[in-house]
């Protein structure tokens, strides 16, 4: 299980965290400024996407450490393909169920054979 949360916590983006200011509070404080933002903004709220954009560059992508959030990415297929993990996913096709094999520089996803039987 530990292995497990390890895993999942390493596919959540880097953020770069001043000295002075915790994880958590960090992504409070933008949440929060998001929130009020859409919260404020009738247009945003509607689904702007223009607006939904530039509120994203302003109050979330300066705190987002790409090249760390791609680090952590690999470490994370690297570790689910070499112990042959089962990887769910709301965005995947149908039955949603994949196994991750290196294939090259990158990765591919398997997909786990459907059983409809209980």
């Amino acid at each position: 299980m530990k292995k497990l949360l390890a895993l999942l916590g390493g596919m959540l983006l880097a953020f770069s965290v001043g000295a002075q200011e915790k994880p958590d509070e960090l992504v409070k404080k933008v949440t929060d400024d998001v929130m009020a933002a859409i919260q404020s903004d009738k247009q945003l709220a509607a689904g702007d996407k223009q607006k939904a954009l530039r509120l994203a560059e302003e109050k979330i992508i300066p705190h987002v450490d790409f090249e760390e959030a791609r680090k952590s990415r690999k470490r994370v297929l690297d570790q689910v393909a070499s112990d042959r993990l089962l990887v769910a996913g709301m965005h995947l096709h149908f039955p949603g169920f994949y196994h991750v094999a290196r294939q090259g520089d990158g990765y591919f996803l398997h997909a786990e054979a459907w059983q409809h039987a209980l």
